[in-house]
């Protein structure tokens, strides 16, 4: 059931680090703001790295010290906390896990409440707000649809911010539904191999490195926490291919994934498959060679794509209904939780203001960011589908122009300008870093 004398104002859905950030900011700059988070997940589960860039976190920096009040330490010192927090982390790289638990932890000390339950998984749908919200209770709610009409009830806005299958976009804007996201399109390809194996075996980086491999293409590993009771753990690899390996695998989809035996038979029929078929070998060979194990194996492939929502913001029912993060738009191949830090830096102060103008520039400040972001993929995209190989190509010709030109700078040099001898660099004591002793001084 509901929490005894619930009232928020603002609902977010979806506690990932851009709802757990929109949290913490919220509740560090106005405290007695009553903000509820929710989540299907009883607990983070996505224990892969990311790169923090500095643009992300100083945004949300000034966006946080433009709340500081002079003289007064003790308001100061929630916003200062996070702030600290946010600087610790960039130009780092940071478990996604590890940044929704260190957020969600503040928001927490902050005053926010963040429920996590496994019951919101099949509840918390696009359908579930036809029937929690509205003046009139509906007959028929069950417990949880009750106890989510709870918390919907008196919010003035409610955020989706649960990833790009957002059941809030789907619900309210204007051709939510995945299949209508605006602005779609793909930039790279991608075969994922799924398995189990042994968790001391999995000794990667964070962005789950695998030189040791000998495999290009491999773009990270997500290791999840295994379950309990399991002795193995999960392991999702990505593997970045072209279209045309990409349509190879045709058939390798999510409930009809290819396991071992399957590749190994496609691969005697279609060349690109073995091409393809030929690295994952590698890149098992060396899980094995450190001991690991491949159990479950699960091969499909995935289209990485951007999009976004048609719609930043509504109208609904006396509330405001917004989005944040990949519920607002994706950029997959960029920098997905950059962006969605950059995003939340400009949806507060629209909270804060709750007024027509102030989501208006929220919904301008956002286009600007996923266009830019947009940029990024494309050029991530052309890098790795061999743009770094064309650039070769480039710069070879200017290698052989700016050749002559060096030559010639010090061919004049050696006229103009004087050399130092060796008995000025050791008047000068400039050799003694370099352990060369100087000769005794000649006496009378």
């Amino acid at each position: 059931m509901a929490i005894d004398g619930s009232h928020f104002d603002v609902v977010i859905v979806g506690a990932g680090p851009a709802g757990a950030l929109t949290a913490a900011m919220l509740t560090a700059v106005k405290p007695d703001l009553k903000v509820c988070v929710l989540d299907h997940r009883s607990e983070t589960r996505r224990h892969y790295g990311l790169s923090i860039a500095k643009d992300a976190i100083q945004a949300a920096t000034q966006t946080l010290k433009g709340y500081l009040r002079p003289d007064d330490k003790v308001y100061n010192q929630r916003i200062y906390t996070l702030i600290d927090k946010l600087q610790s982390w960039s130009g780092t790289t940071q478990k996604v896990s590890d940044l929704e638990i260190e957020l969600a932890t503040l928001a927490k000390a902050s005053g926010a409440t963040i429920l996590r339950k496994e019951e919101y998984r099949e509840t918390l749908t696009k359908d579930v707000f036809d029937r929690v919200l509205g003046t009139e209770e509906k007959p028929g709610l069950t417990d949880t649809e009750k106890e989510l009409r709870g918390y919907f009830k008196d919010a003035r806005i409610i955020v989706g911010a649960e990833g790009h299958h957002s059941a809030v976009r789907q619900r309210f804007m204007e051709g939510g539904d995945e299949e209508k996201r605006a602005d779609v399109k793909i930039f790279q390809h991608v075969i994922e191999l799924k398995f189990k194996t042994i968790p001391e075996t999995t000794k990667r980086g964070m962005k789950g490195s695998v030189k040791d491999s000998h495999c290009e293409g491999v773009a990270f590993e997500t290791m999840p926490n295994k379950k309990e009771g399991d002795p193995f753990k999960p392991v999702s690899t990505h593997f970045f291919v072209g279209k045309k390996t990409y349509e190879a695998f045709q058939g390798a989809e999510d409930r009809t994934a290819w396991n071992l035996e399957t590749l190994q038979e496609e691969a005697s029929k279609n060349p690109s498959v073995a091409n393809q078929a030929l690295k994952i070998a590698h890149y098992l060979k060396g899980l094995l060679d450190r001991g690991g194990c491949c159990v479950e194996p699960q091969i499909k492939r995935l289209p990485i794509q951007m999009y976004k929502s048609p719609e930043v913001y509504k109208a609904y029912d006396g509330k405001i209904i917004t989005l944040v993060g990949d519920a607002l738009s994706g950029a997959v191949l960029a920098r997905g939780v950059n962006k969605a830090f950059m995003e939340a830096s400009q949806l507060v102060p629209a909270i804060l203001e709750n007024s027509e103008k102030a989501f208006k520039n929220y919904e301008k400040a956002v286009g600007k960011i996923y266009e830019n972001e947009k940029w990024w993929a494309e050029f991530k995209a052309f890098w790795i589908e061999g743009g770094r190989h064309a650039l070769r190509y480039f710069f070879k010709p200017v290698k052989f122009i700016l050749w002559p030109v060096t030559a010639l700078y010090f061919y004049c040099k050696s006229f103009f300008v004087k050399e130092p001898s060796l008995g000025d660099l050791l008047r000068k004591n400039t050799l003694r870093a370099l352990e060369i002793p100087r000769a005794p001084e000649k006496t009378s």
